[in-house]
């Protein structure tokens, strides 16, 4: 950056007026503007890594809590001592178990903050953070995803079918704002690995624009196998997350 003539005496004129060298100022000023050309780009990148890596480290929680959950068999609605897979307001604590007549999880298998729960516009449960939207969906009849309801109590449609209940379960973390508080979209599944995608285009995003449940899958059932390097039934390549 250079400074024109009359900036040049502006300076020497200030620095006699004041004792304070304007032209140091000056350049300090312009000095500023690029660092700040560098460094807010790479706080940006910074926040986006950082949300993205908590979004896989929350996933991971939630298996681990759906792996518990089915092992102690707290839900098995049809008694054949097969537990089933819960919700995130299950898992949580905050809201009953299914088929239960009003216990709940204690102790809880997640923290209280997973009860905080958004409706996604059509009765189902999301959870906001960090950036990114969590949403779990455990087996239903015909093979469909079952979605906690909000609010409660629950209508019987999304309460899951017990037989694959206990055999399915998935979740989806997607950005608030595509670019902004994250890029990639990942999905888990019983099966514990983890495959993200791109979303590139920023298909989704916030509570309105939200994957389904077999976004990640190969076939239109949970329980299908996910995709993994190829091209899902989203139209996206899902990738698999070491």
């Amino acid at each position: 950056v250079e400074a024109s003539s009359f900036e040049r005496s502006w300076a020497v004129n200030g620095t006699a007026l004041a004792g304070t060298p304007l032209s140091q100022s000056y350049a300090g000023i312009a000095g500023v503007g690029i660092l700040s050309s560098v460094a807010i780009p790479n706080l940006m990148s910074a926040r986006l890594s950082a949300n993205e890596s908590a979004a896989i480290a929350t996933l991971r929680n939630i298996a681990s809590a759906q792996a518990r959950m089915q092992a102690i068999a707290v839900i098995d609605r049809d008694g054949d001592g097969q537990g089933e897979f819960g919700f995130l307001g299950e898992m949580a604590g905050v809201v009953p178990l299914r088929g239960s007549r009003g216990g709940r999880m204690q102790p809880a298998l997640l923290g209280s903050s997973f009860g905080n729960r958004l409706n996604d516009g059509n009765q189902g449960a999301v959870v906001q953070r960090s950036g990114y939207c969590f949403k779990v969906w455990i087996g239903g009849s015909g093979g469909r995803g079952a979605v906690q309801g909000v609010p409660e109590p629950m209508r019987p449609s999304n309460e899951g079918d017990p037989d694959n209940a206990e055999q399915f379960w998935c979740a989806y973390a997607w950005p608030m704002t595509a670019g902004q508080t994250g890029n990639r979209v990942f999905f888990i599944d019983q099966s514990g690995q983890l495959t993200a995608c791109g979303n590139e285009a920023g298909q989704y995003q916030g509570l309105h624009a939200q994957p389904s449940f077999d976004s990640a899958l190969r076939g239109p059932a949970l329980g299908t196998a996910p995709v993994r390097g190829k091209v899902a039934r989203d139209g996206q390549v899902w990738k698999l997350v070491h």
